[in-house]
């Protein structure tokens, strides 16, 4: 699946919560967090306003390789995608990659293919977590600025709350996946025979 074709921010959030109980990114675990607001801050400083593209030719430069030509499997493309599920824990992902690069028959093209779909999916990765990062950081500003303002007896006050709520419980979680998607693309690159981040 290309990367202009893939689910956006809306499917990270998903893959977030549908994965809580196998990763540990479950609400209430969530919920009882606290939010390390200068991390976030670092986080979205760090992110920039890089992309996708930029994050994998800064990922292809520190593996000295290029893009390839064209002319890449889409099944090897589309194998890479399931290995690196978003729902997959680091282990299992990175043993699904090592597998897919000790097949029968995998030549020098195939095992660089498999790493730069690799370096592709991490780069994708980061991107959507630096959105979402953003995009949720902004939201919880907002809705504490309309509680500053927002009198006791203000209607829409519980709605405040709530958003402000929401937007910290995301960022915890996003946080998390943050950290979990390094520890995976540690082992990943390893597991393809690229140096480890």
């Amino acid at each position: 699946m290309a990367i202009d074709r893939r689910v956006g921010l809306a499917g990270l959030v998903l893959a977030l919560t549908q994965a809580g109980p196998a990763t540990g990114l479950g609400q209430e675990g969530g919920a009882a967090s606290a939010l390390d607001e200068t991390r976030v801050a670092a986080a979205i400083e760090d992110c920039g306003d890089r992309t996708t593209e930029d994050f994998l030719a800064e990922r292809l430069a520190a593996q000295g390789l290029e893009a390839p030509e064209a002319g890449l499997d889409p099944a090897s493309e589309l194998a890479v995608d399931r290995a690196l599920d978003p729902a997959k824990r680091p282990e299992e992902a990175a043993a699904d990659l090592a597998a897919l690069a000790a097949k029968d028959g995998v030549d020098e093209k195939a095992r660089l293919a498999l790493g730069y779909f690799t370096l592709r999916n991490f780069a994708y990765y980061e991107a959507l977590t630096c959105q979402a990062l953003a995009q949720w950081y902004r939201q919880l500003l907002v809705f504490r600025d309309l509680l500053k303002v927002a009198g006791p007896q203000d209607p829409n006050r519980e709605h405040f709350a709530r958003g402000a709520e929401q937007a910290r419980l995301k960022l915890v979680l996003t946080l998390r996946q943050r950290d979990r998607l390094a520890e995976k693309e540690r082992l990943a690159q390893t597991a393809v025979g690229l140096a480890a981040p």
